[in-house]
């Protein structure tokens, strides 16, 4: 039998957008949650449909048969047809009956499947997908979806997150392309981004039904109030460790106990916001969860206002106000107990930091600047009766300042990006540096000479210094910047000697040269073993020659020219004069282990070899030699390529690059492994000439002359220590690879008159840039020294001149001349007179210069006489220059020193960009040629 279909259940009305909000949330989301179970009901209503027609058919198909069998029947009947004859009429027309029916039934059959295809097709072309990720909210939403929908524009649908029915929006259809579907959302529900639609069409908004009851109040998606919006006071809240404010009913509360505050909850969102008015003293510690003025702890006050804002869900951020509306900025609330040795301050810390240090080379690190809050300043570090000056350094042990003993800093942060941050500080008795390690022992007592200059960098917080203390012995310590210790000092040798040059050879072992008079020159290697604090120095076999030189290892003392070249960490190259001073000679240096081995000793040529060489290594197997060559004047200035082959050297043919009228004066230069500068006179006094060569393997090959100086009279003298000069401010200076620098002094004015000129270099022609007078030396009194300055080592784009004028009341004052260099242009900056320091008489110097671009100065006075001592000052001067101008940012105190005397210029042991090392005696014993005790000053720069 025919199954009767279940009727389609009507859906409910459609949402009015003129329904009062409750009213249209509710209908609309009722119109959307009942399309699915419409689309079921469809589908099952074309199916009973279908099935019926199935039915008919079978009906019909019977009938048939039937048929068939009733005419066979009436055909074997014959003998009763008579009798039969009303009831065969009978069974015909039943026949044609049950035909008739059967294609009725047919038809019927036919129609019904044609109705249930369409109507599953109109149902499916308005149910799609969508896996666009979309936020639930008002306004134009763009979906992908099917391609080939009847998605028409101006029709209603709804879309409906799978996982989640009560995530929904209702919207018209603005266009539909391909598959995209553009609409306008007219409501939703829920909320919240999803990426699984459900699409299908909803009914057009119908008329406004009758106002409903009101229903309970929902969230709000925004919007402006037109009304005062009245806000809830919650019960006291009780203070606990943690103190979630979160939980009370209300957006405001008094809070009440005394039990120390680290946090306050876990807020619904980020941007929430509490109002808290103190009713009792309550402790509150600053933390990530509780971060407050100043990044320091406060203890609230009766009637304080506490506006808590919630960064993220986890993370407050307090804001405090007095009772009179003034803003609690932090800083100074609370007293730490005194710093009196090396301390790291915790994010908690009290924001008043009394200092005393117990020793030299302490420091306070910052907090973690991430964990602080921008602003300050956040702590005062007062070391007014501390004995020591103490640094202040950021949480990852980077120096920033140090101040003073008798001064106080006054320290604020400006950015909290990084853990380490950028700090300010400010306040009296700042120092741009500090003296970690002060050394003394009373070990040596011998006359003697330093040589400061001698010592190897391992790495940069450890370096091994040399110490010559007498004709009989010199000794080797360990300077360890991370540890803040001195090694006990060991014995090289106690068989004579001084260290003239030491090298690096491997992140543990060095090579030091060292020797008497000239037929003593030996070399060892020592060996840095133990571990910071406790490193010490294990000495290998020394290597001795007896060879004549005409000095201890050709003259090579770490200052002048250089005389021995390192090619590799292991090979080593000499060269000197023999002893009868017309020889030149050369000798292989090799390094195995702690072995060392000599070669035999070369000579290029036999006779008037008027100079000591410099050598310059060019690669792992060759290096330049220079030397001066001739019976008189003009002198050559030859050019070798010395080849090493194990201990073997062979020496090229020598090629004239240029001539000077005296036997050493003129400068050289490497500008790089295949091309060196050599400045010379060419025999004319009053004139200086650049020449440029290249090498080529074992070819050099030289260039022209070019001149760079000229003066009225006297001797311009271009040798590479004149004028102050030396291997670490030298007259000429490479700035690239094609470009370098060059000055000299003007005797023939009074004082001595400075120049400076930039050149560059193509190919073996020099080409020189503008000339720069007085930036190093100006004229002046008649008693002003030859030359009334000094140049410090030079950069690529700045220089930087110690300059000395006469102050008629007293003596001699100092000021730092700086000139900027752009291309081959040079212009002189402001001077800046230096503070703190100041000469009776014109002196000697230490400075030197790190890569942050910052020098160093210590202005020695000499002791008098002939003695090796000169008494050093007590404080070292940082000037930091720009080109255009030096700012002086202040000196470091330091014990007086009684340093050598330089001669009138030395290096400071630069060990690292920012650290350097003071090696001399302990001031005690009147100034002369003995010492009671060796002392070692460290001083590290701030950043």
């Amino acid at each position: 039998m025919p199954t009767a279909p279940t009727p389609i259940t009507a859906l409910p009305p459609a949402p009015n957008p003129d329904d009062d909000e409750s009213t249209f949330d509710a209908a609309a989301y009722a119109y959307s949650a009942a399309q699915p179970a419409c689309v079921t009901q469809t589908n099952a209503l074309g199916a009973n449909v279908f099935a019926n027609a199935v039915e008919a058919v079978a009906a019909a198909t019977a009938a048939s048969i039937s048929a068939g069998t009733a005419a066979s029947q009436a055909g074997t009947a014959t003998t009763q047809a008579g009798i039969a004859t009303t009831k065969a009429g009978e069974a015909a027309a039943s026949a044609s009956t049950a035909g008739t029916a059967a294609g009725a039934a047919s038809s019927s059959a036919g129609a019904a499947a044609a109705s249930a295809a369409a109507a599953a097709a109109l149902a499916g072309a308005f149910v799609g997908t969508s896996s666009s990720s979309l936020a639930i909210g008002l306004g134009s939403r763009t979906f992908a979806t099917q391609a080939g929908e009847a998605y028409t524009p101006g029709i209603f649908m709804t879309a409906v997150s799978a996982a989640n029915g009560s995530n929904w929006m209702y919207f018209q259809v603005t266009s539909y392309s391909g598959t995209t579907l553009l609409t306008n959302v007219l409501a939703f529900g829920g909320g919240g981004t999803f990426a699984d639609w459900n699409l299908s069409l909803a009914g057009v908004p119908g008329a406004q039904g009758p106002k409903g009851d009101t229903g309970a109040t929902g969230g709000l998606a925004g919007g402006a109030l037109t009304a005062h919006l009245s806000e809830l006071k919650a019960p006291n809240i009780t203070a606990a460790s943690t103190t979630n404010v979160w939980a009370a009913v209300g957006n405001s509360a008094t809070l009440i106990g005394t039990t120390p505050i680290t946090g306050w909850g876990t807020a619904p969102q980020a941007g929430d916001k509490f109002t808290l008015i103190a009713g009792a003293v309550t402790p509150l510690t600053h933390g990530a969860n509780s971060q407050l003025p100043g990044g320091v702890n406060y203890t609230t006050a009766v009637g304080d206002r506490l506006e808590i804002y919630a960064e993220t869900a986890t993370q407050m951020r307090v804001s405090i106000f007095k009772a009179d509306g003034r803003a609690v900025t932090g800083g100074i609330a609370t007293v730490g107990s005194t710093i009196t040795t090396d301390t790291t301050l915790p994010a908690a810390s009290a924001g008043y930091q009394p200092i005393q240090m117990a020793t030299y080379g302490k420091s306070v690190k910052l907090p973690d600047a991430t964990t602080m809050s921008v602003g300050g300043p956040i702590y005062i570090l007062d070391n007014t009766k501390g004995l020591y000056s103490a640094g202040i350094r950021d949480s990852t042990g980077t120096l920033i300042m140090a101040v003073a003993p008798g001064s106080e800093a006054m320290v604020s942060l400006r950015d909290k990006s990084t853990a380490a941050g950028v700090w300010s500080v400010a306040g009296s008795g700042l120092e741009p540096g500090l003296l970690t390690i002060n050394y003394q022992t009373s070990t040596f007592v011998s006359a003697g000479g330093l040589q400061p200059t001698v010592f190897v960098a391992l790495d940069n917080d450890v370096s091994i210094h040399f110490l010559y203390w007498s004709s009989a012995s010199f000794y080797a310590v360990v300077v360890d910047n991370t540890g803040k210790s001195i090694s006990t000092p060991v014995t090289v040798t106690g068989s004579g000697g001084q260290p003239v040059a030491a090298f690096k050879i491997s992140a543990t072992q060095v090579i030091v040269f060292f020797g008497s008079g000239a037929s003593n020159h030996s070399a060892v290697v020592l060996t840095l073993t133990g571990s910071s604090p406790n490193y010490s120095i294990s000495v290998g076999t020394a290597a001795n020659s007896t060879t004549l030189f005409n000095a201890v290892w050709g003259g090579e003392d770490s200052r002048g020219e250089p005389r021995i070249a390192q090619l590799t960490s292991t090979l080593y190259v000499m060269a000197a004069r023999d002893s009868s001073g017309t020889n030149a000679v050369a000798m292989v240096i090799s390094v195995s282990g702690s072995t060392i081995t000599f070669g035999s000793v070369t000579g290029a040529i036999s006779t008037n070899a008027q100079a000591a060489a410099a050598i310059y290594p060019l690669t792992a197997t060759t290096a330049l030699l220079l030397l001066t060559v001739g019976a008189g004047a003009p002198y050559a200035i030859y050019g070798y390529v010395l080849s090493v082959s194990g201990t073997t050297v062979t020496w090229s043919s020598p090629v004239t690059i240029s001539t000077t009228s005296g036997t050493v004066t003129y400068s050289h230069l490497l500008l790089s492994p295949t091309r060196g500068i050599i400045l010379a006179n060419e025999n004319n006094n009053l004139a200086g000439f650049a020449r440029a060569f290249t090498i080529s393997g074992t070819v050099i090959t030289p260039g022209g002359g070019t001149q760079l100086f000229s003066i009225g009279s006297g001797t311009l003298d271009l040798s590479y220590t004149a004028s102050r000069s030396g291997r670490y401010n030298p007259h000429l200076w490479a700035i690239d690879a094609s470009t370098f620098g060059a000055w000299v002094i003007d005797p023939s004015a009074s004082g001595g008159v400075s120049m400076v000129k930039v050149c560059t270099v193509s190919g073996n022609s020099v080409s020189p840039g503008n000339v720069l007078n007085k930036s190093i030396s100006s004229p002046g009194s008649s008693s002003l020294p030859y030359g009334s300055g000094l140049l410090l080592p030079p950069g690529s784009t700045e220089m930087l001149a110690i300059k000395q004028t006469l102050d008629n009341t007293s003596g001699y004052r100092l000021q730092v001349v700086p000139a900027k260099i752009a291309g081959t242009t040079v212009t002189m900056g402001a001077s800046e007179p230096v503070p703190d320091v100041f000469q009776t008489a014109p002196g000697s110097f230490l400075m030197g210069k790190v890569s942050n671009g910052d020098y160093a100065l210590l202005p020695v006075g000499f002791a008098g006489g002939s003695n090796n001592f000169a008494t050093g000052p007590s404080k070292v001067v940082i000037v930091r220059n720009g080109g255009d101008r030096a700012i002086v940012r202040g000196s470091i105190s330091i014990p007086e020193i009684l340093l050598p005397n330089t001669n009138p210029v030395a290096p400071l042991a630069a060990v690292a960009p920012n650290r350097f090392v003071l090696v001399g005696g302990a001031l005690g014993h009147p100034a002369g040629s003995t010492i009671d005790s060796l002392q070692i000053l460290n001083l590290e720069l701030a950043a």
